[in-house]
């Protein structure tokens, strides 16, 4: 049985009646941050928001710096660089965020990608300021920014062609410990054939549908074999709710969630279960998720480190809008390497 810690308890009486007062000065935020976004020009772009036209890869080819934009670790939007704050091991552990922030998971390097150039510049920041400049792409205002305007968002997203699972995904499915029948109907799983076009990248792999509302507005393709990237998230472009905008499994949610990192972590605990889509949360995230009024949550991403420092921070933060938070940790693995008792026992718990 994992361990568990109550992030923030039972609130007095006289707390509760912030809830919906944090929740809408937190949503007005938000309204007023989308806002400022509208404006395409670049002209328009004020204080550091011309950082969010400055076009990271261009810059670090033109430095001759190695980076990855795709793999197991890598956030979609995201791209992976050596970290020269790691000292003696700089490998893939700094993130770059769409909004041209770093994050290194293992030294815990944090800040504005001006940051980074200082120190690998050894330069000023406002001669970091004025590098940047020289790699600025007005129409990265558009393509780069994860919901960059609303008023192009999808009515509806578009699934790659599919039909039903195969043996093979029976088999991996079975193999996993699931009753493979059962996920594919209760989850609406189908399996890609050969794809084509801007589809071709979701070739032979099995299709979860992403739904809210019992409609589908995103979709993720799990690969189920180990020579391939696990998951290829729908482009945020083409959902009409970006990834990491909602929680995927959110209609089977009432006033109890349990919050896990992917979708055969959901297969594993079923109802009541919701992933993040990965170890990183973002706060539209969280305001997806209190806007659900959901009254308990609970927190259980892998056992290793990383996922681990991540869950305390999403519990801290859903603990200043949810009344009850606490954190399972687990000892090994992940959620979907549970048994199915195992499982039961957290269900149980938790009362989902």
């Amino acid at each position: 049985m994992p361990s568990k810690s109550i992030v923030h308890g039972v609130w007095p009486a006289s707390v509760v009646k912030l809830k919906n007062v944090l929740a809408n000065i937190a949503l007005f935020i938000l309204i007023v941050l989308e806002l400022r976004k509208r404006s395409p020009a670049l002209k328009e772009l004020k204080g550091k928001s011309y950082m969010l036209a400055f076009d990271i890869e261009a810059y670090l080819q033109n430095r001759g710096i190695e980076y990855i934009t795709e793999g197991k670790n890598v956030t979609a939007g995201w791209l992976e660089i050596n970290c020269p704050f790691c000292g003696d091991d700089p490998s893939f552990h700094m993130g770059v965020s769409p909004e041209r922030w770093i994050s290194c998971w293992r030294c815990g390097t944090k800040g504005s990608v001006l940051k980074y150039i200082m120190f690998v510049e050894d330069c000023s920041y406002g001669k970091a300021k004025k590098i940047a400049m020289e790699f600025v792409d007005e129409t990265l205002s558009h393509l780069k920014i994860e919901d960059r305007d609303e008023i192009y968002r999808p009515s509806k997203v578009v699934l790659p062609e599919s039909k039903k699972l195969l043996d093979d995904h029976y088999n991996y499915l079975e193999n996993r410990g699931f009753d493979a029948k059962e996920i594919e109907r209760k989850y609406k799983l189908t399996a890609t054939g050969k794809c084509r076009g801007i589809d071709s990248k979701y070739s032979y792999r099995i299709l979860v549908p992403v739904l809210v509302n019992r409609l589908p507005v995103s979709f993720t393709a799990l690969s189920h074999t180990s020579s391939r990237q696990r998951y290829l998230h729908c482009e945020d472009s083409r959902a009409v709710i970006p990834m990491k905008s909602l929680f995927y499994n959110i209609d089977s949610v009432r006033d109890t969630a349990l919050i896990v990192e992917g979708v055969t972590d959901v297969w594993r605990m079923g109802d009541g279960c919701i992933a993040a889509m990965g170890e990183v949360f973002t706060i539209k995230q969280v305001l997806f998720l209190v806007r659900r009024k959901v009254l308990r949550c609970f927190v259980m991403f892998d056992a290793e480190y990383n996922a681990q420092k991540r869950a305390k921070s999403l519990a801290e933060m859903l603990s200043g809008f949810i009344k009850h938070v606490e954190i399972y940790e687990l000892e090994i693995g992940d959620p979907g390497e549970l048994s199915e008792e195992e499982a039961k026992k957290i269900r149980q718990d938790i009362r989902i």
